[in-house]
């Protein structure tokens, strides 16, 4: 049957302010515990930790956990069985608190716990005590104690992980600190322990040192911490930095280094004796003094140490044993491949500084795509991806990207810069999918009576997934001198209170009959009065580009003023008759067949329709891409609006799992539930 995870916060405020207190509140025997169906819960809400009576079966047990949030609700309870067996029917009953449910079955849903801590991003420091003591449960491969940090708490979490320089820093994410008088900071007895996404440093004093984390228990995992370690004594042989006193343990992603000590009784990392295994994978394990990173003449040969990058002053690997593979060393050992300890092309570490740490590497590092992925962690100790040959130690370099230029393979609406394949020297009769410069629900019967070719000079700074220089964010035709005061079905001027439903973060992958910037394909009694100089205004026709202005309530059609009924007001169609003056060059008013072609500036082609007062030149527009950087808040805008009006899947992660940050990425993190992007050094959430 399976387990359940049962999670508790630590920290200020919470039931358990302490990490000692929250290991004392796990149950004895985790692997019996149980969740089990209940309902009819009354009286008083369940006090954490406190003695539960099962009235019927007689059992007693001790209360974990229930997705209860008072009387009257809940659809489980979970506890430790001190003694008995419970039974369908029991009335559970809180020593403490007096609160009461009835187990709705004899049967658990699940049994055995993972009784989980999470940590609050703040700083646990005991001087001259131990802060955590794991031990006395009873515990298997699926029930067992984790330590690990609360949603957005980790230094994993924070969110300038990326530029944040590589070391134990209390301000980036949860930490441990403490030890010295013979007291280690964190030990444990048990089988099976786990901690990760944790920063712990260990100050020694005049007393004796002894280790950051040591467990004497077997098969433990250590996964993406900090460890630092500062001892002041010589030591012996029994302590280090992380010390693995039994067999089967896991340490992976790991950074641990120490900045003092002088013995070779110490060290870094002690794989411990008698022949154990452990293994070490993708870690970075530096001696910034006299002492060993690796102790391992007690270790068996059996042992795995792969794309991990040793370091000290005087031995990297002390009596090596352990098998290693992909693995870089700053003095010479048989079987790792030696670098230099720099800044350059060695280890090509940010920064070797004492007080100024940066164990990131450069893209000159040696490090850089030297490791293996058969068999090592596919993320790197912030949560970023690896990729390709995995770089050894506990940071992937990835190459910082931005946008891209280059066409979509997909699709697309948005205008084309490019030249129609044949010329036109009129508009065309027939019906067509191509953008209308100026799109009419009905035909006209009268020339319009003021539409203007000219420019626009308020350009939109609504992105579009097409780069363009001057985006329109309304569908216009042209502006209107003087807009009519009845309702329209013809596109106006000015902006329209109500959103399309078109905008999109990414380009359609069909084309649109949504009328758009070339000739409509109704038939117009009036002449046409096209004028012939270029416009510079970029296409109205609603594509997938998104809208920099979200509107209050969606729209299936690109209105600029809501029309409530059709009117024989002028249009501003061009006329299937022979225009006055028709153009004998290539169309480059934008096609609405699918283009991967961004437009790099506005359409070129000459306006088809009347106008009583054409511009004939171009005004200035604002060129170029969107600054994601300066104003992030336009394009989360931009991207709520095309979640919540058209349903667009957009990505998805979670803090934790973020994908590498390029520049103008948006996504929607499920922790929060907020949409945020990514502007080239930060996560900004809206």
């Amino acid at each position: 049957m399976a387990s359940f995870t049962c999670s508790k916060k630590i920290g200020t405020s919470q039931v358990y302010t302490s990490i000692a207190t929250w290991e004392s509140g796990a149950p004895d025997n985790l692997t019996t515990a149980e969740q089990s169906a209940a309902g009819t819960f009354a009286v008083a809400t369940f006090t954490q930790g406190e003695v539960l009576n099962f009235v019927g079966s007689g059992a007693v047990g001790k209360f974990l956990g229930t997705d209860s949030t008072g009387v009257g609700t809940g659809t489980y309870i979970q506890y430790g069985i001190t003694s008995g067996n419970p039974a369908a029917s029991d009335v559970v009953t809180g020593a403490t608190s007096g609160a009461t449910c009835i187990l709705s079955s004899s049967t658990a849903d699940y049994v055995g716990c993972i009784w989980r801590g999470l940590l609050l991003n703040q700083n646990f420091n005991s001087t001259n005590a131990t802060v955590l003591t794991v031990a006395g449960g009873t515990v298997s491969s699926t029930a067992y104690k984790e330590l690990t940090t609360d949603t957005g708490a980790s230094f994993r979490d924070n969110a300038n992980v990326r530029t944040n320089a590589l070391r134990y820093n209390t301000s980036n994410g949860a930490s441990i600190s403490g030890g010295g008088n013979y007291n280690p900071l964190i030990t444990v007895s048990e089988d099976y322990f786990r901690i990760s996404n944790i920063q712990i440093s260990y100050t020694g004093n005049t007393a004796s040192d002894r280790s950051a984390f040591t467990t004497t228990g077997t098969n433990g995992t250590m996964d993406s911490c900090i460890i630092l370690y500062a001892p002041t004594q010589a030591g012996n042989s029994s302590y280090a930095a992380v010390t693995l006193n039994q067999t089967g343990h896991t340490i992976k992603n790991c950074l641990i280094y120490n900045v003092s000590g002088n013995s070779a009784s110490l060290a870094v990392l002690a794989l411990g004796g008698n022949s154990y295994i452990q293994t070490v994978l993708n870690c970075t394990i530096l001696s910034l003094s006299a002492i060993p990173a690796i102790r391992d003449r007690y270790a068996s040969a059996s042992g795995v140490i792969k794309n991990t990058i040793v370091h000290s002053t005087s031995d990297t690997v002390f009596n090596k044993i352990s098998t290693f593979t992909n693995c870089y060393t700053t003095i010479a050992e048989t079987g790792l491949t030696t670098v230099a300890y720099d800044t350059s092309t060695g280890t090509g570490f940010e920064n070797i500084t004492a007080g100024s740490l940066d164990f990131r590497i450069k893209s000159t590092s040696t490090l850089v795509n030297a490791g293996t992925s058969t068999g090592t962690p596919t993320v790197d100790i912030t949560g970023t991806a690896r990729s390709g040959s995995y770089d050894v130690g506990v940071w992937e370099f990835v190459t910082s990207s931005s946008p891209s230029s280059s066409p979509s393979s997909s699709p697309s609406n948005s205008p084309s810069s490019s030249p129609s394949s044949s010329p036109s020297s009129s508009p065309s009769s027939s019906p067509s999918n191509s953008p209308s410069s100026s799109p009419s629900s009905s035909p006209s019967n009268s020339p319009s009576s003021s539409p203007s070719s000219s420019p626009s000079s308020s350009p939109s700074s609504s992105p579009s997934s097409s780069p363009s220089s001057s985006p329109s964010s309304s569908p216009s035709s042209s502006p209107s001198s003087s807009p009519s005061s009845s309702p329209s079905n013809s596109p106006s001027s000015s902006p329209s209170s109500s959103p399309s439903s078109s905008p999109s973060s990414s380009p359609s992958a069909s084309p649109s009959n949504s009328p758009s910037s070339s000739p409509s394909s109704s038939p117009s009694s009036s002449p046409s009065g096209g004028v012939s100089s270029p416009s510079s205004s970029p296409s109205s026709s609603p594509s997938s580009s998104p809208s920099s202005s979200p509107s209050s309530s969606p729209s299936n059609s690109p209105s600029s003023s809501p029309s409530a009924s059709p009117s024989n007001s002028p249009s501003s169609s061009p006329s299937n008759s022979p225009s006055s003056s028709p153009s004998s060059s290539p169309s480059s008013s934008p096609s609405a067949s699918p283009s991967s072609s961004p437009s790099s500036s506005p359409s070129s082609s000459p306006s088809n329709s009347p106008s009583s007062s054409p511009s004939s030149s171009p005004s200035p527009s604002p060129s170029g891409a969107p600054d994601y950087a300066i104003n992030p808040n336009i394009f989360l805008q931009m991207g709520q609006l095309a979640y919540q009006t058209t349903g667009l899947t957009i990505p998805t992660w979670n803090t934790a799992s973020r994908p590498t940050g390029r520049l103008g990425l948006v996504g929607l993190n499920t922790d929060t539930n907020l949409l945020e992007i990514y502007n080239g050094a930060t996560w900004v959430a809206r």
